[in-house]
């Protein structure tokens, strides 16, 4: 009985330690997820659709108040930071056209906002918007905003 009594306790040993390398296994494993998808969080296409729409609120935004129509700079940034989280940052770029016998024509060309960064991801947006003055359309504009965070 003593020989058996030895064969026992070897046994619950190697027991204990092949439960200790399947947690430490099991321990790397989840190590290691969490390590490859908190990688693949920063490549997040959603992101990108994400900051888009803000940039088409805030021009649907700058819009229906009747900012974009006036053309003025610093009414404009003004709205600018109260429409943007602090976080955000955007440049927009309003081109204005003219109709004169059946064709468009470039008018003005104006920039608003925060000049673009270097090495930052940067999106857009873009808005159609008519300027309407004495209930006749004077001219017809597009802005494209570009959209950045911190």
């Amino acid at each position: 009985m003593n020989n058996c009594g030895k064969t026992m306790a070897a046994g619950k040993g190697f027991v204990f330690s092949i439960d200790a390398a399947l947690a430490a296994f099991l321990l790397m494993l989840v190590l290691i997820t969490i390590t490859f998808l908190s990688t693949q969080a920063d490549r997040d296409a959603l992101g990108g659709v994400q900051m888009s729409r803000v940039g088409k609120d805030a021009l649907y935004a700058l819009d229906r108040q009747g900012n974009l129509q006036t053309f003025d700079n610093a009414t404009i940034s003004a709205s600018l930071l109260g429409i943007l989280p602090e976080n955000l940052h955007m440049r927009i770029l309003v081109q204005t056209y003219y109709h004169d016998n059946g064709s468009f024509f470039l008018y003005a060309e104006n920039e608003y906002g925060e000049p673009l960064p270097n090495g930052t991801a940067i999106y857009g947006a873009r808005r159609d918007f008519l300027a309407i003055k004495g209930k006749q359309v004077s001219n017809y504009s597009i802005a494209r905003a570009y959209i950045w965070h911190d």
